[in-house]
């Protein structure tokens, strides 16, 4: 044998390997593996050093060479959440060199693209099979009409709109593998259907909008009549079966603005897109780093009680500007030119349409909410997409000729590797460790040993998170189990790490100065918080306090009234009652202004919803049964009207009515894959003080800092 033929021997088993590896990240990726100690990236990078890269280097490689190394490159603006997109930019360039090094040989495209139908294969049968549990489960609490509860489906832990954007680039994939392998075109075939069936079975708007974007883009570019009214014929089976199946959610969907969460979802994205422009102005070239998107935007955006937290942005040119600055979006701009003009020059290869038209939905998907940047699987599906569209061997399997890299270029890979995995694993036994002690604590908490708890976190680093969990501590513990001084010395810390961007650490601040018996300081803060956050529960509560403690209890009645409109459960609370009690010229000024006129001025379900509540819980049961039942009506999906209504229905002997409604409570409560007979309505709601002051922290921190909040 020559050694021409042991090279190309050499280099076909090469080829195998990478499309092999490629394959184990995009799995990997999809179903959410667990890799605690990062092997993935790291075994990437040594796979593409050992390599040899057959492909020619083009505008698209550079781009994408930039768009990630930049991502690896700004992780110490934000170390602790930039990381996973570190880790993910990391893996995913991987995958993409390795794709491209199997896009030199037709069979080994061929082994990637079969493989990956296998693995779009068993997800797609575990996700309609968990579709159809989800949706007996639905219909058998009572309910008729499954669009309210599809944020109840998460499949593999994505939440419907985030598993809609994975099916896209599949969706490219499976169409690559119609044109290019006979034998298989069938199971390709069938794949692309029922992957399109599963993107709208989310019954989001986005995935109806980029699905008809790319599918008309598909129509139109094909070549012959007899393709187009093949694929039409496909496409209207599709949305017929679907329409078919769930002709009410259905309609709701492509309705747009039917319903008020709709209706509602589309102004929050303006809102944010419009917000975010004063976020961008302050950190125009560099960004606040990657996966800063929420914590960056909190302030103008996030501290409303009423309104529920979402960790992803309105679209992907507001999250990029955010986090990238301009320098981070004009490597995007590149990448989408440096695509354009790759589209442009081989747009007659037969491959080239369904990929461009797959990319092309891509970014109308994301310009309807951004989840690319917050989920890596999207991201990486995305990348291993622009590798397939530069398929380098359309028919035979010529090999591209070889070029000899030097070695410091052949090896930079894996010493980029190393050097990132050694820094993750550092960062991550940080955080691990840090985890692990406040756990600690929260179980020494709950158990009332709050000394104990305090020697666990004192074992944490001195990191933002820690210190914010031991102020929380020195803000919500017995005077007896604090040391002297202990609080002032939290105060401290603080306020040396304060940055104007975590609300909580101000609130914490305040909440200090006043248990040290610093009103003025206290006031101060509280006036500041009030002005910029009128619509925090928490916030108006802690006001209400330090107003009532210092005698302003007419200002005290109006922050009271307002905690309790904007967070009902606070009416509950053991404090509250005790004011109540003891104060009854305070009991008459906070419950003559809870009036049904409150839920009008606002006009939406989740005011009437909160109104119904309150009505309830001040014994006003004939007006509550009225406006609860509207709200279940209006928006079926919300919960604690489902389990007071049931109590309502139970006082008054109405059995029949009152079950119907605990079921749909359980199923709200417990998810539809719970099979627990654990009776959720017998189970009290009564919540302290330490939780709903921190109830709406308690996500948003874990997402901002990777770290458990003591809650």
């Amino acid at each position: 044998m020559s050694a021409e033929d042991r090279q190309r021997i050499s280099a076909r088993w090469g080829m195998q390997i990478a499309a092999v590896m490629a394959v184990m990240a995009l799995a990997a990726e999809l179903f959410r593996i667990n890799d605690p100690w990062m092997l993935l990236p790291l075994g990437l990078c040594v796979t593409v050093s050992v390599l040899w890269l057959h492909f020619r280097f083009s505008a698209v490689d550079a781009a994408v060479l930039a768009v990630c190394l930049y991502d690896v490159a700004t992780w110490i603006l934000n170390p602790i959440t930039g990381m996973y997109a570190a880790r993910i930019s990391l893996t995913g360039l991987c995958a993409y060199l390795l794709l491209r090094e199997a896009s030199c040989r037709a069979e080994s495209i061929s082994l990637f693209l079969k493989l990956s139908a296998g693995i779009a294969g068993i997800a797609l049968a575990i996700t309609l099979a968990s579709f159809s549990i989800w949706t007996r489960a639905v219909h058998g609490a009572g309910f008729t009409d499954v669009y309210p509860f599809r944020f109840l489906f998460r499949p593999f832990g994505y939440i419907t709109n985030a598993w809609a954007s994975v099916w896209l680039p599949v969706l490219g994939m499976l169409a690559m593998g119609i044109y290019r392998i006979d034998r298989w075109r069938k199971v390709f075939g069938i794949c692309w259907v029922l992957a399109s069936v599963t993107m709208l079975l989310s019954f989001s708007r986005g995935a109806f909008v980029s699905w008809a974007v790319y599918v008309t883009v598909l129509c139109v570019s094909m070549a012959t009549w007899r393709y187009r009214l093949v694929l039409v014929a496909v496409c209207v089976f599709i949305v017929g079966t679907v329409w078919m199946l769930f002709p009410t959610e259905t309609g709701t969907t492509l309705a747009m603005k039917r319903t008020e969460s709709q209706r509602q979802s589309t102004e929050s994205r303006f809102r944010a897109t419009e917000q975010a422009m004063t976020v961008i102005k302050e950190h125009l070239w560099t960004g606040t780093g990657n996966g800063s998107y929420t914590l960056a935007m909190d302030r103008v955006l996030n501290e409303d009680s009423t309104r529920p937290y979402t960790s992803y942005a309105p679209n992907v040119v507001v999250q990029v500007l955010v986090e990238k600055g301009l320098t981070g979006m004009m490597l995007y701009i590149g990448l989408c030119a440096a695509v354009v003009i790759y589209w442009i020059k081989y747009r007659k290869k037969k491959t080239m349409t369904a990929i461009a038209a797959c990319l092309l939905a891509v970014g109308v998907k994301e310009m309807t909410m951004s989840i690319m940047l917050a989920d890596g699987s999207v991201w990486i599906l995305t990348l291993i997409l622009l590798a397939l569209m530069q398929t380098e061997a359309e028919s035979g399997n010529e090999t591209v000729k070889s070029v000899r890299l030097t070695a410091w270029i052949r090896y930079m890979p894996l010493a980029v590797g190393c050097c990132c995995w050694i820094a993750f694993m550092v960062l991550d036994t940080r955080l691990r460790m840090d985890n692990k002690a406040v756990e600690q604590a929260c179980e020494a908490w709950k158990k009332g040993n709050h000394k104990e708890a305090l020697q666990a976190l004192e074992q944490t680093s001195d990191r933002f998170p820690c210190r914010i969990n031991k102020a929380i501590v020195a803000a919500f513990a017995p005077d007896s189990t604090l040391s002297e001084g202990y609080r002032a010395k939290i105060r401290q810390q603080l306020e040396l790490d304060m940055n104007d961007t975590d609300v909580y650490a101000d609130f914490l601040r305040g909440r200090l100065y006043r248990l040290d018996g610093k009103y003025e300081e206290a006031m101060l803060v509280q006036q500041k918080l009030e002005s910029e956050f009128p619509r925090n529960a928490s916030i108006a509560y802690e006001s209400a306090v330090l107003l009532y403690e210092i005698g302003r209890k007419d200002e005290a009645a109006e922050q009271l009234r307002r905690a309790i409109w904007l967070r009902p459960d606070w009416l509950r609370t053991e404090k509250t009652q005790e004011w109540l009690t003891a104060d009854p010229d305070l009991r008459r000024a906070v419950e003559q202004g809870l009036t049904v006129g409150l839920a009008k001025n606002e006009g939406t379900a989740h005011a009437y919803a909160r109104y119904g509540a309150l009505a309830y819980y001040l014994n006003r049961k004939k007006e509550a049964t009225e406006v609860l039942e509207q709200v279940v009506n209006a928006q079926p999906g919300y919960a604690v009207p489902w389990l007071l209504l049931g109590q309502i229905y139970r006082e008054e002997g109405k059995m029949e009515q009152a079950d119907s409604c605990f079921r749909k409570y359980n199923l709200r409560i417990k998810g539809a894959f719970n099979n627990s007979d654990r009776a959720m309505e017998n189970e009290k709601r009564n919540f302290g003080e330490h939780q709903l002051m921190l109830v709406d922290y308690a996500a948003k921190f874990q997402n901002w800092y990777r770290c458990k909040l003591m809650f």
